[in-house]
């Protein structure tokens, strides 16, 4: 794995992208909050997904990247700063 796809925050939420990408373009990490576990994904912008296959309807937005926890469409976050930041800071407000 490579650091840039790493986020811990101990004793918080813990989680770490892989640096290839699903058949759906998305990158994918369980994540753990407490005793919980779940999935992400991330979809990226348009311009940058190399999937193979589209997700039931959805499709990479032109400039965000799409948050998925647990399979749901959760959020879009910009593609400038630290994305990974970004994640933790939208899963730490709705404390998953």
């Amino acid at each position: 794995m490579q650091d840039k796809y790493k986020h811990d925050r101990p004793q918080t939420i813990q989680f770490n992208f892989g640096p290839t990408p699903d058949a759906f373009g998305c990158l994918t990490s369980a994540y753990r909050s407490g005793d919980r576990i779940g999935s992400l994904k991330l979809m990226p912008p348009g311009h940058l997904w190399d999937g193979e296959f589209w997700r039931d309807g959805e499709y990479p937005e032109p400039e965000h990247w799409v948050l998925y926890v647990d399979g749901c469409r959760f959020a879009e976050l910009s593609a400038d700063g630290d994305l990974f930041a970004k994640v933790a800071g939208v899963l730490e407000r709705i404390a998953v």
